[in-house]
């Protein structure tokens, strides 16, 4: 048969803002506990998300949920380097007819290299 489990005071303490001493509290509300399901991947994945952007994972989930962080689809992202990439060319594009362009077989000729 199972044996129950512990409950760290010290670990509900820290649940709540300004009862844990030398604890900050960063937000107007009480945290209370929530469960998520998530395959291995999904977890590993959340984790070293979290530690990138120096969170742990609770207040990584926390930031997300209160709209501090977005979450970019990788289509989006691709969308808008595509948008800057054309933006680029057509800037090159507006110069390029600014100074003038030749032929490249001109230049070529020019030099002494033609084929």
């Amino acid at each position: 048969m199972g044996t129950k489990r512990k409950i760290n005071p010290k670990s509900l303490q820290n649940l709540r803002p300004g009862k844990s001493p030398g604890r900050t509290t960063l937000h107007e509300s009480t945290k209370s506990r929530h469960g998520v399901s998530l395959t291995d991947e999904g977890w590993s994945g959340v984790q070293e998300a979290a530690k990138k952007y120096g969170y742990s994972v609770s207040e990584f989930l926390e930031q997300i949920g209160r709209g501090n962080l977005a979450i970019l689809e990788l289509e989006a992202i691709e969308a808008f380097q595509d948008a800057l990439d054309l933006a680029e060319a057509q800037t090159a594009i507006a110069e390029a007819r600014l100074v003038g362009v030749r032929p490249l077989e001109d230049v070529l000729s020019e030099i002494g290299l033609e084929d």
